[in-house]
């Protein structure tokens, strides 16, 4: 992939968000091989579940024009995706891993999902190949 992180950092700076997540839309076919996010009408994400299966992938699904998609490919692919990359805010990031996680091993698993409901966490639309 060929991700601007000059667009990604001004996003995460415009928002005023905690920290942003880079995000692609994802088809069902692929969304169980990712850590989905559920995400407001403003970019805010609102939960994140790592590869769900089942009724857990089911309820993951959300309209995702919301995020910019035109309502074709918004339909085709009905997921958002988490990419792994992510731009926190410096005092955020040592907070987290000082104090409130210092026993984590995975942002993926463990700081990013329990700081949804804690921070202003944005998502960054990544529309473009990746794999």
């Amino acid at each position: 992939y060929r991700m601007d992180y000059m667009d990604f950092i001004q996003k995460h700076e415009d928002s005023g968000a905690d920290i942003t997540i880079s995000c692609a839309p994802v088809d069902h076919s692929h969304a169980s091989e990712y850590g989905l996010m559920k995400v407001n009408d403003s970019g805010q994400v609102l939960y994140v579940k790592e590869k769900p299966k089942g009724a857990d992938l089911k309820a993951m699904k959300m309209d995702t024009t919301v995020l910019g998609l035109a309502p074709e490919e918004a339909s085709n692919k009905p997921y958002i995706a988490s990419m792994g990359i992510y731009v926190f805010r410096r005092e955020i990031l040592l907070n987290l891993l000082r104090w409130q996680y210092p026993t984590s091993n995975d942002f993926d698993s463990e700081i990013i999902p329990a700081s949804v409901k804690e921070y202003n966490v944005q998502a960054y639309l990544f529309d473009d190949y990746w794999e």
